[in-house]
């Protein structure tokens, strides 16, 4: 377990990994030692196009990540939680958007995927396995590829919490790429 502030850029950053990967649990970034809120950089946890079948989080009591952020304009927040470009990464259980007090910490984006970033798992059918995103000024879950890949099927598989916004923007991706769910 790690506590992690003050980095310009990604807090932790992974490249150049294949399955079974590594394993990235407990830490807590954007929070000092006494649990006050530090700046961090752009990214929190950064998993390059290299990383591939990684996990972030877990289910177990203590493997979630905390991500959060300190910022000057809580209004204009810079730091997106995660962002993946690798392919087969799990995120699960962790805290997005909040302190270890309950606190709101304002952030970007949540959980980015971006490029070709293809069959990672966001969440899970647990509670345990479910990430909790909140305080996010853009996307809670975001995905950043160009539209006829998006139209192919090359999406991740996603599993939310039942939020009423966090649904509403996957119901809005679905119905605008054409998804089948099944």
């Amino acid at each position: 377990n790690n506590v992690l502030s003050g980095t310009p850029h990604a807090a932790i950053r992974l490249s150049n990994t294949t399955a079974p990967g590594f394993s990235i649990k407990g830490n807590t970034i954007g929070e000092n030692l006494a649990g006050a809120a530090a700046n961090n950089g752009l990214v929190g946890i950064s998993l390059l196009s290299t990383a591939n079948g990684n996990t972030i989080g877990g289910e177990g009591s203590g493997e979630g990540n905390l991500l959060s952020d300190a910022v000057p304009d809580p209004l204009n927040p810079t730091m997106n939680a995660i962002q993946v470009a690798g392919d087969n990464n799990t995120i699960l259980g962790n805290r997005i958007g909040v302190g270890s007090n309950g606190s709101v910490r304002n952030l970007f984006s949540g959980i980015q995927l971006i490029t070709d970033a293809d069959g990672n798992t966001i969440g899970g059918d647990t509670a345990a396995s479910q990430n909790e995103i909140s305080n996010i000024k853009n996307d809670a879950v975001q995905i950043r590829k160009a539209f006829e890949y998006a139209r192919s099927g090359g999406f991740p598989l996603i599993v939310c919490a039942p939020e009423p916004a966090a649904l509403d923007a996957i119901e809005a991706m679905v119905r605008e790429f054409d998804i089948k769910v099944g």
